[in-house]
């Protein structure tokens, strides 16, 4: 085939290929400059701060609080473009109460079944204790049936003949008389002409005749020169009318009120306030403790001042030692966190756990040095339940996730419970007995790996006993809170119903895992617990 002689013109095609070879060289110089898209990452260490990697990209973290929402909980905050457990949620509880901490905000939620927020403070949670009686219905009986803070309030015991002083006592009278209460003394009331001469409340108003007597303070006409019902209460001759009491001060405790009723208390001053006996000042040595009347003042008890840890009731409230003055005694196999709760010192293990066997028995969880601790895998609901049986069995209840956030974090809010710098030998991680491998098998300082996740390239890595580990610890006295087995809390923002904190010896990346705010997500791990309980509240006096 002769080839064609070239026309000096060029195809489009021809023309295309130039035109591509000669722009390629630009298009590489500005991709350089304008389209560079940096490679993938795969650490927080390959991007820069703040940001971190996040799905091969890095990113920053949040810009808002709502951004930590999924990912954290709504507890978290944004600080500097990072999520962060704040301090404030740290110790975020209510006594006898639900607690929610979003955002830093701690609110205090329903009471625990049996108590209720009377005083309306939140500082001392749902101070009440109380179980509903008669439906829930307030009935007169001495009781608060309804669970608010106050016994018989919707029925007047001063002036209920059906309830005259005291919740049924009921107030009777004779013939021709109608029975009535007054400051809570039964008394009655003649009909219209009908007189009582003789005093005699058994047979009532038995004289259709006044016979005069010498005028006592009674709330009758002793005299006969009463003209009638001048009071317009439809009661002829009695307390109010002209001529019925006249001479006598009805503001006196001696003769208070329509019917002259003497008042006296027990160890108190009896006073008389608009017409009705109450209750004045206690003497001395003597309280009214149970805000009764009708008994006065029945608490014996000479105050020292302010409340003191020395087994009396100092400020004479009806409590010895309450309020935290000898600080928060707790059971010996638990330790104090703060005022608000005990916390088990070791994490939970079987009764028939030994140093090399963590055993069977599920009957209760105990707190104790030197054996296995209790752990499960995978993680269930299952276990969840057994968990919290086990916790009840020892008279404690499973931790919830505020109160082992501040146990671990301590009273200095810290990372770790060993503080905020990790350190892979204080806690039993997957990488605290590498350099002990490499000791034991020969392998120089110098060409012992001891990096992260070491423990994967010696396979050294174990469950220790409870305890071991000394300086696993902080100011509150909790031991391995951080490492050996995850520890299972209860939770109200996770979906679960708990959370698991505190990492284990087998888990990579320790310093990330063995962090106090971490949750773990999976339910393939090793999971153990341990048991909490409210702190010892106030002691009546015996």
């Amino acid at each position: 085939m002769i080839p064609k002689k070239f026309s000096g013109k060029t195809t489009s095609t021809t023309f295309n290929m130039r035109r591509r070879i000669f722009l390629l060289p630009f298009l590489l110089l500005w991709g350089a400059g304008g389209c560079y898209v940096k490679s993938k990452c795969y650490h927080n260490r390959d991007c820069d701060a703040p940001r971190i990697c996040r799905q091969g990209r890095c990113i920053l973290e949040c810009t808002e609080h709502s951004d930590c929402n999924t990912l954290f909980g709504m507890e978290y905050v944004c600080a500097e473009n990072r999520c962060v457990y704040p301090p404030e949620c740290a110790l975020c509880s209510f006594p006898q109460a639900t607690a929610s901490c979003v955002h830093g905000v701690c609110t205090m939620g329903s009471c625990e079944e049996g108590y209720y927020n009377i005083n309306g403070d939140a500082g001392d949670g749902c101070e009440y204790a109380c179980v509903p009686a008669a439906s829930g219905v307030e009935v007169c009986d001495g009781r608060d049936n309804d669970c608010d803070g106050a016994r018989d309030e919707d029925f007047d015991l001063r002036n209920d003949p059906f309830n005259c002083g005291e919740c049924n006592v009921i107030c009777t009278s004779g013939q021709h008389s109608d029975p009535t209460c007054t400051s809570g003394r039964c008394f009655y009331t003649c009909h219209e002409g009908w007189f009582d001469n003789n005093r005699d409340p058994d047979d009532g108003c038995e004289a259709t005749a006044c016979e005069p007597a010498e005028e006592i303070c009674d709330g009758r006409d002793n005299d006969c020169d009463c003209p009638g019902d001048t009071d317009s209460d439809t009661l002829h001759c009695e307390s109010g009318d002209e001529g019925v009491d006249e001479g006598f001060d009805k503001t006196l405790p001696e003769t208070c009120g329509p019917y002259c009723v003497q008042c006296a208390y027990d160890h108190a001053e009896a006073r008389c306030e608009d017409g009705e006996c109450r209750l004045g000042q206690c003497d001395d040595g003597w309280w009214n403790i149970d805000a009764k009347e009708s008994n006065g003042c029945e608490y014996e008890c000479v105050s020292t001042g302010e409340e003191a840890c020395d087994d009396w009731d100092n400020d004479c409230d009806g409590f010895v030692d309450e309020d935290g003055v000898c600080g928060t005694t707790c059971p010996p196999d638990m330790v104090a966190v703060g005022t608000a709760f005990c916390i088990d010192r070791y994490a939970a293990s079987r009764p028939d756990a030994t140093a090399t066997d963590q055993g069977n028995d599920g009957s209760q969880a105990m707190s104790r040095p030197g054996v296995l601790p209790w752990m499960v895998n995978p993680m269930t609901d299952t276990h969840l339940t057994e968990f919290e049986a086990a916790c009840v069995a020892a008279g404690k209840r499973l931790c919830r996730k505020e109160e082992w956030f501040a146990a671990c974090t301590g009273p200095s809010a810290s990372t770790y419970v060993f503080g905020n710098t990790f350190d892979r030998e204080i806690c039993n991680c997957v990488d605290t007995y590498c350099d002990d491998y490499c000791t034991a098998n020969g392998i120089p300082p110098g060409d012992c790996f001891t990096g992260t996740n070491c423990g994967y390239t010696y396979n050294c890595f174990h469950v220790d006993p409870t305890g071991m580990h000394s300086g696993c610890t902080n100011e509150y006295g909790t031991f391995d809170i951080n490492g050996n087995v995850w520890e299972v809390v209860l939770s109200t923002s996770d979906p679960r119903g708990f959370e698991v904190r505190g990492g284990a010896f087998n888990c990579a990346s320790p310093a990330t895992r063995l962090q106090c705010s971490f949750n773990a997500a999976w339910s393939e791990l090793f999971a153990g617990f341990r048991c909490c309980m409210d702190a010892p509240g106030k002691r009546k006096r015996r």
